[in-house]
């Protein structure tokens, strides 16, 4: 069974000023969901467990930015989210 990839997104709002132009990203949250195996009423059985990030973040455009990094429940695995800051016209 495979992990899913989510990201969810509140709101975003663009900015002038005279350092250029920037972004705010209000509650983005990326998160995985991953089988993995537990015992319920003493019967093995898998369960998809979600590991993620929430945050707000500013960027300038063209930023990229590491924004955090999660492991995933049980694994030797790491997830990293990184964003980069782009204003589509």
């Amino acid at each position: 069974m495979a992990g899913r990839l989510r990201q969810k997104l509140t709101s975003a709002m663009k900015t002038v000023s005279p350092s250029g132009r920037s972004i705010r990203l209000d509650s983005l949250r990326a998160s995985v969901a991953t089988p993995t195996q537990v015992v319920v009423d003493g019967q093995p059985t898998t369960r998809m467990v979600d590991t993620g990030i929430r945050t707000d973040i500013d960027l300038r455009e063209g930023q990229k930015a590491v924004i955090g990094k999660a492991s995933i429940s049980g694994r030797a695995e790491t997830v990293f989210v990184i964003v980069t800051g782009s204003i589509a016209e």
